[in-house]
């Protein structure tokens, strides 16, 4: 269920650490449907792309055309979710409704899944050091987002990086 309140105006502010390959994760769907109001939380998805705007020489050819002019490929969204989902889940689900592609595979290894691109942006597509990774109330947990359990009013944020991360500064 997606509650489409988007704007515009979101700035980058303060310091944030990238977690290793914490980049996406999905452990199936919840079961079951919420039984009250108090079971349906909310929380914001953004995802941006802006990083690559000062690489845009490092990009594999023809993915410019991927690349928004800003940046934002998903303005901040609340989105509504049930207790006991997780940050892809709800990420993947709001890809999903607003049709935005979204890939990510399960690495066994981290028992998360790993997103592998969002709008057809993917890893190593703008240098070695390229990739997707997800950050939590300004903060980039050191595991996957199939593992991190939403809270309410949690805000999440995918964010492509050119640089392992250095890049990056996280919203909060």
């Amino acid at each position: 269920v997606l509650v489409m309140s988007s704007c515009g105006d979101d700035e980058e502010e303060g310091e944030g650490s990238t977690g290793g390959n914490g980049n996406s994760g999905s452990s199936g769907g919840s079961s079951g449907s919420a039984s009250s109001d108090e079971d349906v939380l909310t929380c914001t998805i953004m995802i941006r792309c802006d990083s690559i705007l000062d690489h845009m020489e490092d990009l594999a050819e023809g993915k410019d055309r991927y690349v928004p002019e800003n940046g934002i490929i998903l303005y901040s969204t609340a989105v509504e979710f049930l207790k006991g989902e997780t940050a892809y889940e709800v990420t993947k689900r709001a890809c999903n409704a607003m049709g935005i592609q979204i890939e990510a595979s399960y690495a066994p290894l981290y028992g998360s899944y790993y997103v592998e691109g969002i709008g057809t942006l993917y890893e190593f597509d703008c240098g070695d050091q390229s990739g997707w990774v997800y950050g939590v109330n300004g903060w980039a947990p050191n595991y996957g987002c199939s593992r991190y359990v939403l809270k309410n009013g949690d805000t999440v944020e995918f964010r492509y990086t050119c640089q392992l991360g250095h890049d990056l500064k996280w919203s909060n």
